[in-house]
Parts: C-alpha cells; structure tokens; sequence
C-alpha cells in the first residue's frame, strides 16, 4: 500500500498519528488568534512520471473551545504535478471561515526530479534556495499494531472501493489509540484519520482527521484536472533572487 499522508496538527495539542509526510515549516497563523493555528506536514506527492495533474488543495479546520464554541478556519494550496515528474506545491495563510479574505501565498516549492533540485521562495524576501533533493516514488506505511515507542496502538480497516468527485479511489480507516499515561493522559485518547486513495496518481484525494481533542481536519483534493500543467508553475517567480545552496551543483542546472 503506497499512500501519502497529509497531516495537520492543531495546536490546541491535538494528538498526532505518526506517518510520512514531509515536514513543511510553520504555517502563518491568521490575523486574529481564534485557536486554530497550526503546521502543515504537507501533501506527499511521489516524483514520478507519466501521471500528470494539477488540482486545489482545500483545508478545513474545525476547532472545539471548551464553552462549546465552534470555530473554523480553512485555506488552500495549488499543487501539481507534470509529465516528467517534476511537483509544485506551495503554503498559504489560514484565514477564518466566513471572512473576506482570501489565503494569500508565503512560500512556493518546486521539485524538478530531471535535476535532482529542489527550489523553495518565500514570498514576503523575494528570494528562492536551490538545494538538492532526493525524488521519492514510493513512501513507507506505518504498520499495524504497537508503536515503537510502546506508547500507541494502530489499526487499519479498508473500506473498500468507491468514486469520488468520478474518480476510483480506496477508502481506508485508521485508529490510533494512546495508552493512558502515554501522554499524561489519564484515559486512553483515540484519533481517527480516514482517507481515499488514489491508485492511479498515487495520491490522497480527501483525507478526514478527528483528533482525541475534538479538533477536526477536513481535507479535499477539488478541481483535479488531469491533463499537461501550466509549464509557468514549475518555474520561479519572475524578480526573485535566487541562491544556490546546492553541494556540487551540475552544470546548466
């Protein structure tokens, strides 16, 4: 089973299940602290080819105050990937739902498998690194039962296959529960992540989260178009100045 996790921790101390997302840098929290800051581990995107797509990434964040306030916030993210492998993915502020202001872009990243390179621009400096980078085509699924640290049990119910948005995907449960005193709980705490799967693009479409705190993640995959992407977006932006941080850089590149 090749999946990719696309995790959001509320800072509210909601509980995290461990998985393989690649840990993105803290995401801005929103012009007015409502409690649902958090970070974004990311959506896995394997680097291979032949599997083009381009789609809108949507993030909701549910969060649960003890009074018994419901406060929500979301944000979106463009991510593609073309023909030959190469991925864009991008980090946007969270911005309250309801409000009149749109999440607005403070870090592009582009993979160029071909290359080996990775270039990352924030937005606010106007300057991009080059690094180096590993392409990854297939990411590790944490196996069932016990936790390494003894502290966790997880389990994994497929629930078969269905379509979503008309495309085929595998709809997967997993149970994580914390044994009590694990994490100076007194009970143990159960968090959930359901999420459907795409064999053809290797990818999550929609991913649901229910943390042990009450807090809720609800993540989709929308307007997925699966043809060329834009070349535009696996290039950086105009104006930027760019810094090559790379260990012996391959000429041309």
């Amino acid at each position: 089973m090749q999946r990719m996790l696309i995790a959001l921790v509320i800072a509210s101390g909601c509980c995290a299940i461990p998985g393989r997302a690649q840990e993105l840098p803290n995401q801005a929290p929103p012009p007015h602290d409502l409690g649902v800051r958090g970070h974004i581990e990311g959506l896995d995107i394997p680097h291979i080819p032949g599997a083009p797509f381009r789609g809108k990434l949507v993030v909701t964040l549910t969060n649960q105050w003890a009074d018994g306030t419901t406060v929500r916030a979301s944000f979106f993210n463009l991510v593609a990937r073309d023909s030959q492998g190469r991925v864009h993915q991008e980090r946007r502020t969270i911005e309250p739902v309801g409000s009149n202001r749109e999440s607005k872009v403070t870090s592009i990243s582009i993979f160029d498998t071909p290359a080996r390179t990775r270039i990352t621009c924030e937005v606010a400096e106007h300057i991009c690194k080059k690094t180096n980078f590993v392409p990854q085509v297939r990411f590790w699924d944490e196996p069932e039962g016990l936790s390494r640290d003894g502290k966790s049990y997880l389990t994994r119910e497929k629930k078969g296959t269905e379509l979503l948005n008309a495309h085929a995907v595998e709809r997967t449960l997993e149970t994580r529960t914390t044994n009590a005193g694990a994490e100076g709980n007194d009970k143990p705490l159960v968090s959930t992540r359901e999420f459907w799967y795409s064999p053809e693009l290797k990818i999550n479409l929609a991913v649901k989260r229910i943390c042990a705190c009450g807090s809720t993640q609800d993540l989709q995959l929308k307007e997925l178009q699966l043809d060329e992407p834009e070349e535009s977006l696996f290039q950086p932006p105009s104006g930027f100045t760019m810094v090559d941080l790379r260990k012996n850089p391959t000429p041309g590149y």
